[in-house]
């Protein structure tokens, strides 16, 4: 997971500003009850009822704000800005106020059934690391709560993402176990790799993270990583699909095993025709063929070979 270093004072066209601090407040307001109780001593009580109104009315302007919270102000529905700070704070009493954390917070999609580029139906779920990175917008534009939207938005790219790509190419082609990735010819002619959901975690990935950024911009968040997780084969297709990989793992096998073989006669071949003159050993058109025969059968046979002495003269 990577570091983040997340700011309290991110910048958005609502503007950001230091909130007042609460002790120094409420110091303010000691000193105004402490001029109220004099007024009611030289029987000014006007003053007093003054001083004593704003202290009431001002205590409803404490408030508290964590490491990386901040607070969304709106006056009568008017936007005044982003308020950060720690601690004890103070604020205007009319203001009503949104607190957003900015701190890092990790969201999970349910694992849902979604049919991958070829009509296969996977068993998928997305995990993605995010935070608020401009506080305002994802209290005026989203009708929800930022994790509720991220989450919806998450499973929305999860499902584009699986549809566009096969889960592996067991599915349609026969592959080489040693390729990760298969290369197809584009149209300017020259090879491409073949990306997969199984094989291919690291460009998919980035693309998931490009297209969830995309669509929460809105909200003011920043998506920091995004991940396939839970990826596999529906249950109703799991076990045709592991035959499926059985049946080409089986025939790549025996594709080496016969290559390799073949390479084998020829270099042996080649040997005994170069060593002719040394070993006084000619091999006719016919005899080579039975060489090549029987070398093949014993080289790609699953079993150990049986020798067969031959009683002719």
């Amino acid at each position: 997971m990577k570091n983040v270093e997340l700011s309290l004072t991110s910048v958005d066209e609502y503007g950001t500003r230091k909130a007042i601090n609460g002790w120094i407040a409420l110091g303010v307001l000691f000193v105004i009850g402490a001029i109220g109780l004099s007024a009611v001593r030289f029987h000014s009580y006007g003053l007093a009822i003054f001083c004593l109104i704003v202290v009431l009315i001002s205590i409803f302007g404490f408030y508290q704000l964590g490491p990386k919270i901040v607070a969304v102000a709106q006056l009568f529905g008017a936007n005044r800005g982003n308020l950060v700070g720690q601690g004890l704070l103070w604020r205007n009493p009319l203001y009503a106020i949104h607190k957003v954390s900015t701190r890092s917070d990790i969201s999970r999609t349910p694992v849902a059934k979604i049919n991958d580029k070829s009509g296969n139906p996977i068993m998928a779920a997305m995990q993605g690391q995010w935070y608020v990175e401009r506080p305002a917008d994802s209290v005026f534009n989203i009708d929800k709560s930022v994790n509720e939207y991220v989450s919806e938005v998450f499973s929305v790219c999860l499902r584009i993402i699986i549809s566009r790509y096969d889960y592996d190419g067991n599915s349609n082609v026969i592959v080489d176990r040693d390729k990760t990735t298969e290369k197809k010819e584009s149209l300017e002619g020259e090879e491409v790799e073949e990306l997969y959901l199984r094989t291919s975690n690291k460009v998919i990935s980035e693309e998931m993270r490009s297209l969830a950024q995309e669509r929460l911009n809105i909200a003011g968040v920043k998506v920091v990583t995004a991940n396939l997780v839970d990826l596999a084969y529906a249950p109703e297709i799991a076990s045709a699909m592991l035959r499926v990989q059985q049946a080409n793992a089986y025939l790549n096998a025996r594709t080496k095993l016969v290559k390799g073989a073949t390479d084998v006669v020829i270099q042996t071949v080649a040997k005994l025709e170069e060593s002719n003159n040394k070993t006084n050993v000619e091999l006719d058109k016919q005899q080579k063929a039975s060489l090549a025969s029987n070398l093949l059968l014993v080289l790609s046979s699953d079993t150990s070979p049986q020798p067969v002495i031959s009683l002719d003269n």
